[in-house]
């Protein structure tokens, strides 16, 4: 007899197989011992960091292409961020000077100049070891008006003026050296063809030129040439002179206060002939007081014929 609490008929030959768990994600064996090798399904990092959506530059830019571009630069908002905490920090420490805007108003050119350290005034700019001679000054102040119109710092002015102090010197050495070689050169010529005569005619050119106005003689002697050549060393210029003294003064005498007059030859003529009485053989030893004793009794006589 069947057991009652034994089920015998079987309702239904299909036999239901209930699903085995699934594998755990990180491909670590199920409860069932078998590994699950499918791949993992991709996952896509952010773009941008935070909550910040992709389209984050084109929002920043508000539509202008240049500032678009610009933003390409950076990686983040952060690195925008940085960006401008670094540039507000040079501004504040001075590393970075503003920029004068173009047709800038008076008050933002004041406030550049502040920053620059640029004067109020041409006059005030600080030079620092440089030294002016007077005879620069009017030009140096004609720089200093140009340099303070556009806006240059003391330290360019410094600059130019050093570099321009040491091309002036140099010319003026450069200068020297070639008016030391022309009065050389004329010396030697005129020696050459003047010969013993050739302090005498300087002399006669010194009194020609004495008798010109007060100051006439040195701005002739310290002039120039069109080529540059000093006047009083020029042997063309000295020969001409020579020449209008020795026309003025044939016999080339030479008084010691440089005027040529009667009375100061025949007082010239009297000192000599009274060494030659009271000491002839200090006169006849002294060739140049013989020379010129000869040259004031010529003058003396065609002094005499002129009359």
């Amino acid at each position: 007899m069947a057991d009652e609490n034994i089920v015998d008929e079987v309702v239904d030959t299909k036999v239901v197989t209930p699903p085995a768990d699934p594998a755990p994600v990180d491909g670590s064996a199920s409860d069932t011992g078998v590994v699950d090798t499918s791949p993992l399904p991709e996952t896509k990092a952010p773009d941008t960091p935070g909550d910040w959506p992709e389209d984050w530059r084109t929002k920043f830019a508000g539509g202008d292409e240049q500032k678009a571009a610009r933003l390409q630069r950076y990686t983040s908002p952060q690195a925008i961020a940085d960006a401008l905490i670094a540039a507000q920090n040079k501004l504040r420490s001075g590393e970075v000077k503003p920029v004068l805007p173009k047709d800038a108003k008076p008050e933002e050119i004041a406030a550049f100049r502040e920053a620059h350290g640029i004067p109020e005034t041409p006059e005030k700019y600080d030079l620092g070891d440089l030294n002016v001679v007077d005879e620069e000054k009017p030009l140096v102040d004609k720089f200093l008006a140009s340099a303070h119109q556009t806006n240059m710092t003391p330290e360019q002015v410094r600059a130019a003026l050093s570099a321009y102090a040491e091309i002036s010197e140099g010319a003026r050495n450069d200068r020297a050296s070639q008016d030391q070689q022309a009065r050389m050169a004329a010396e030697d010529a005129l020696r050459a063809e003047w010969g013993q005569e050739y302090r005498v005619n300087l002399n006669l050119i010194t009194n020609l030129l004495d008798a010109a106005p007060e100051g006439l003689r040195d701005k002739l002697l310290r002039g120039r040439l069109a080529d540059g050549t000093p006047i009083g060393s020029s042997p063309e210029a000295l020969q001409f002179f020579a020449g209008l003294a020795r026309e003025k003064n044939p016999a080339g005498v030479v008084t010691p206060t440089g005027v040529v007059s009667a009375q100061s030859v025949s007082d010239e003529i009297q000192k000599i002939e009274k060494v030659m009485r009271e000491d002839r053989g200090a006169y006849n030893r002294d060739e140049a007081m013989q020379t010129r004793y000869r040259q004031l009794l010529e003058f003396r006589l065609q002094q005499q014929r002129a009359a």
